[in-house]
């Protein structure tokens, strides 16, 4: 199962940090570029497993992946002015 969102956002002046992990239970691509409106904001996740036992969970791979996961969804700030 995959899932993508798609974000355009004006008056955004830095860029989206791109990020790619893989693992053999899921797979995460977030991706951003300019536009002529400000960015384009591009997160695609694929679901490659529909169950993850407890042993999976406490196994170090799965914990390594957890952690370079919310690091790459850390870095991504966003500011929204409303009118």
């Amino acid at each position: 199962m995959s899932r993508q969102i798609n974000l355009v956002g004006e008056g955004i002046t830095a860029a989206v940090n791109a990020c790619r992990l893989r693992s053999r239970w899921f797979d995460i691509d977030i991706a951003g570029e300019k536009t002529a409106r400000g960015y384009r904001y591009r997160k695609q996740i694929t679901v490659k497993t529909p169950w993850i036992s407890h042993d999976e969970i406490m196994q170090p791979a799965f914990e390594s992946l957890m952690t370079r996961a919310s690091d790459c969804y850390d870095r991504l700030n966003f500011i929204v002015n409303a009118p």
